[in-house]
């Protein structure tokens, strides 16, 4: 599932095993076949299906090392969109208990991943269905960088997003992606340091 990272390929994505940034969707779920030619030129078409899958499921974790993977067969599924936000916080003031089991104001970090739907079957706004985590527990740093995300369900959509049919796209930009070396030369550190996130 791409939905968690787009910026992969499949045959990077998959042979290392990747879940996508989300422990509700994986793009290996996805896969029915593999074909990969080994090192001595044999063909070898390996399904999810196959009496003994071992061999298809190890080439989904082989870093290559079965053969060169020229064919990949995606179970392919209807068209979504995505919704999310970035957050920069201290370790305690996470969105998630990162090391911790979790309490009523912050979730466990795996709870946080699963996004359990709320009894009505509503998703969970304070959960994540995607995530992206970047920590940086240096002194004086001491960050934690969240992206979350969710498959937009019918009550997210309004005249900002637009309908899912006509849905008004807004790409995801991180901080600074437009900002050129020269432009960070010439502001004063102090801002720099502010935009870095690593003072309050």
């Amino acid at each position: 599932d791409l939905g968690g990272i787009t910026h992969q390929t499949v045959a990077g994505f998959m042979a290392t095993g990747s879940s996508g940034g989300s422990m509700n969707y994986d793009l290996g779920d996805s896969i029915l076949a593999i074909r990969l030619v080994d090192g001595t030129g044999k063909v070898h078409v390996l399904s999810k299906n196959d009496a003994d899958p071992s061999k298809f499921f190890a080439a989904g974790v082989s870093m290559g090392l079965l053969g060169i993977v020229t064919q990949v067969t995606f179970q392919c599924e209807d068209a979504y969109h995505i919704m999310g936000s970035e957050s920069i916080t201290t370790l305690e003031g996470a969105e998630m208990s990162v090391y911790g089991s979790g309490s009523a104001d912050q979730p466990s970090y795996e709870d946080f991943l699963l996004n359990t739907p709320l009894s009505n079957g509503d998703r969970n706004p304070r959960l994540a269905g995607y995530s992206r985590m970047m920590w940086w527990p240096q002194h004086n740093v001491q960050r934690i960088v969240n992206w979350k995300a969710h498959r937009m369900i019918a009550s997210d959509y309004n005249t900002d997003t637009g309908t899912k049919e006509h849905f008004k796209r807004r790409p995801y930009i991180e901080a600074g992606f437009r900002i050129t070396p020269e432009v960070l030369r010439g502001l004063p550190d102090s801002i720099v340091i502010l935009l870095l996130g690593i003072i309050e």
